[in-house]
């Protein structure tokens, strides 16, 4: 029952080209005692509606379409049963409409309820779209609690307005939940775009900030040797690959075979340390890759990278023989840039992708 104090209906709710007669809500036990919002059929405006034993009296909003090309709309609509049914309607928490003498709902048992759906058999158009924070108050809000209602949902249902850091030990993808960081590896600080490994000679649990030390009389390998996820990464096809855990003095071996071959040469004093190609642009430090061919079944090139500030042109990678053939990744005015040179140059761009990222 709706009781005679008063009421509010208020709601999120989208639509996209919902049918003549779609319902946002419909609660009621028949034609004869309904209380409605719903698209009209002649001309698609929002309707407002309350039968009191079989008489109708509503209210249409003649300059908003019901529609919203499925974006999300804030509705409140208040009945006062003062002056003989005064209704007030806020779209986004501006009042749109005031109407006075408009009737008051039968304070009946209501039995046919629904959101998205009329409780007549005739208006058998549902609503194409959603409902969020359906709220029916047993009393009138005033016009600052409508705004206020507004803006709160708005956060908590439309969307955040700001992006959280993830907290030391879990991290995220861009656009993801964050996961706790597996054993063995760890994230420092809050906002960590990935779960670094625990070097050798220490390790963690899950969720870690912090690696710790083994005690004397035990030891840790690189977990990424160990780790059975890190194992399921597709190795069919692979012709070179650099895990970074097996140097002997400036060789670096690629364990693309199953076993180790130290074709690889750290340049200027580069360094390897905790599964990492330790890189310095001030002391013009690079790796060496022995010669090779690429063959023509395709190809695929991935690594984890990292940069801070490095300096226009800067490469990630750059394979090559020359000017006339080469394929390389670098950076092109703090863009991405990917190009390929044989007879012609090739070069697409990922204009809103720096990759100068901070690290």
């Amino acid at each position: 029952t709706t009781g005679t104090a008063g009421l509010t209906f208020a709601c999120w709710y989208k639509s996209d080209n919902s049918g003549q007669w779609a319902r946002i809500m419909d609660f009621g036990n028949g034609p004869d005692n309904s209380i409605s919002i719903y698209k009209n059929g002649g001309d698609g405006k929002f309707v407002f509606q309350v039968c009191i034993n079989a008489y109708v009296f509503y209210n249409m909003l003649p300059d908003l379409l019901f529609d919203t090309q499925n974006s999300w709309k804030h509705v409140a609509w208040t009945l006062d049963p003062t002056g003989s049914g005064t209704w007030i309607v806020y779209i986004n928490g501006v009042q749109l409409l005031i109407a006075t003498s408009k009737g008051y709902p039968n304070s009946v048992l209501r039995t046919k309820n629904y959101l998205g759906k009329s409780n007549l058999d005739r208006d058998a158009y549902l609503l194409n779209g959603g409902v969020k924070d359906f709220r029916m108050y047993s009393r009138v809000l005033s016009g600052s609690e409508v705004s206020t209602l507004f803006t709160a949902t708005q956060t908590l249902f439309v969307g955040s307005t700001q992006c959280l850091n993830c907290p030391a030990g879990s991290s995220s993808s861009a656009g993801g939940a964050c996961f706790s960081c597996p054993a063995g590896s760890f994230s420092p600080s809050p906002g960590s775009v990935f779960c670094d490994s625990c070097a050798s000679g220490s390790s963690s649990s899950a969720g870690s900030s912090s690696c710790v030390g083994c005690l004397a009389g035990s030891y840790s390998v690189p977990a990424l040797s160990l780790s059975p996820t890190y194992l399921q990464a597709p190795s069919n096809g692979l012709q070179l690959h650099y895990r970074f855990d097996s140097v002997s003095g400036t060789s670096v071996g690629d364990i693309a075979s199953g076993s180790v071959v130290f074709d690889a040469t750290l340049q200027n004093g580069a360094t390897v340390s905790n599964n990492q190609l330790m890189l310095s642009a001030a002391q013009s430090q690079y790796m060496s890759i022995n010669s090779f061919t690429t063959g023509t079944a395709g190809l695929t090139f991935a690594c984890w990278y990292k940069s801070d500030n490095s300096g226009q042109w800067a490469r990630i990678m750059d394979f090559g023989n020359g000017p006339d053939n080469s394929i390389l990744i670098y950076n092109w005015d703090g863009k991405f840039k990917f190009q390929v040179y044989g007879t012609d140059k090739f070069y697409p761009i990922l204009p809103d992708t720096g990759i100068r990222c901070y690290p």
